[in-house]
């Protein structure tokens, strides 16, 4: 279930217009990339009948060796998913909402001068 709404968060990332890089699941991207891989998700609401609503995180990592387009990456991606009006689901799961919940930020440079931003959503 959860990568299933990985891939489906990633869908709707991927329509972001102009993107230097295709979007990868993981956790580094790779030269001039971006990747997205799930953080720690917890249940949000139990009900009684056992279901739960879940906070699915996910991070997401441009890397790039102009900074400033790893930055902008990131930017209209959180534009993208926070402005998004039709939402995946699945047979057992459905996405409510998508909300950036840390903007992105400069996380460091790598051994090859490639500057690397980071930013995180919730959905």
């Amino acid at each position: 279930m959860f990568n299933d709404i990985l891939d489906s968060i990633l869908t709707v990332a991927e329509t972001t217009p102009g993107l230097f890089s295709t979007i990868t699941s993981g956790s580094v991207p790779g030269q001039n990339g971006i990747a997205a891989y799930l953080g720690p998700s917890s249940p949000r609401d139990h009900y009684f009948n056992r279901s739960k609503t879940y906070d699915v995180i996910v991070v997401f990592n441009a890397k790039h060796a102009d900074q400033s387009i790893a930055l902008d990456a990131l930017s209209e991606i959180s534009r993208t998913l926070d402005h998004a009006d039709v939402f995946p689901a699945g047979d057992v799961w459905e996405i409510e909402a998508i909300d950036t919940k840390l903007a992105p930020s400069l996380t460091g440079q790598d051994s090859d001068n490639q500057w690397i931003y980071t930013m995180t959503v919730s959905a």
